[in-house]
């Protein structure tokens, strides 16, 4: 079986935010060495995408390993980062399976979208099939400022590819709805009407706290 990943680097425009030319050429070389040289170790061939995003393809067999070794590379990164002074994670998403390369990466965008909203620095892997459930591995950093960066930059992206895709739009909360998700609620429903989003919102009257 075949696996697709994508690495994205956590907050990577706050990584270079105020740094100069030279010491952002230097955090570019630090991230691609410590990626290089995870794949060299795992067998995986890589390409950069652009300045946050890796792609990856691997043999399921060498994803197993990475399971087995609880994605360290987590770790490493975050070793890394904390010996430099810099808030450095990243995340991945992984798709396998027998499915076309299509669907596999589709799993994988999907996957690091997942990881990205529970904020960042963790691997969501999940085989492309009907009724996978995923894994999760890391998401071990007490960084909640930066992980909430991620995160808002993570739904705000979701939420304008949804609103891009639809033109009627259906909001429902969890049930029994307390006022943070009633309010949240409210608040999708603004930004879609800003969208010109023929937008509804689906309450239980009942099932209201």
């Amino acid at each position: 079986m075949a696996a697709i990943g994508l690495i994205s680097i956590d907050n990577y425009d706050d990584l270079i935010e105020k740094k100069d030319d030279k010491q952002v050429s230097y955090l570019n070389s630090l991230i691609t060495t410590l990626i290089s040289d995870w794949a060299s170790e795992n067998s995986v061939f890589y390409k950069r995408i652009n300045s946050e995003r890796f792609l990856f393809v691997a043999k399921d067999s060498d994803i197993e390993r990475m399971k087995d070794d609880k994605f360290q590379f987590l770790t490493r990164v975050r070793q890394v980062a904390e010996k430099n002074d810099l808030p450095l994670t990243i995340s991945m998403g992984i798709g396998y399976g027998q499915e076309s390369f299509e669907v596999i990466g589709e799993e994988a965008q999907n996957n690091l979208d997942v990881a990205l909203v529970r904020g960042g620095d963790q691997v969501v892997l999940r085989e492309a099939i009907e009724d996978a459930k995923p894994q999760f591995f890391g998401g071990n950093t007490d960084g909640t400022p930066k992980r909430t960066r991620v995160r808002s930059r993570a739904m705000s992206t979701a939420l304008k590819k949804i609103f891009a895709e639809n033109q009627r739009i259906f909001i429902m909360g969890h049930r029994y709805p307390d006022m943070d998700a009633l309010g949240s609620a409210f608040g999708v429903a603004y930004m879609a009407m800003m969208s010109d989003k023929e937008c509804y919102i689906i309450l239980n009257e009942k099932e209201i706290t």
